[in-house]
């Protein structure tokens, strides 16, 4: 148990090269935004980091990969209309 709210949504996770673990969810009880980032040390315990959708609409299905340059490298469905790529600096990604 990782002790983050999820509406019944997939999710996703990676284990970075250095060790940390950064999950991909809605972090939501109820809906399926916001769509959020979080990273964690142990696995048990996450920290949000950082909201890639905020607005009104759903978000689903995420995936996540490390790309060969450490970036993480991010799809998932926007609205339920298209599908959306995000690209995140390892930097940002808190240590």
């Amino acid at each position: 148990m990782i002790g983050l709210p999820n509406p019944n949504s997939g999710i996703d996770a990676i284990r970075l090269k250095d060790g940390r673990i950064v999950l991909i969810f809605n972090n939501s009880y109820n809906t399926r935004t916001p769509l959020n980032l979080a990273v964690s040390r142990d696995g048990e315990h996450f920290t949000v980091f950082k909201s890639l959708e905020t607005g009104a609409g759903q978000y689903s299905y995420p995936a996540i990969v490390q790309a060969a340059n450490g970036d993480l490298l991010m799809t998932y469905s926007w609205r339920r209309q298209t599908i959306k790529f995000v690209r995140v600096k390892l930097a940002e990604v808190p240590r």
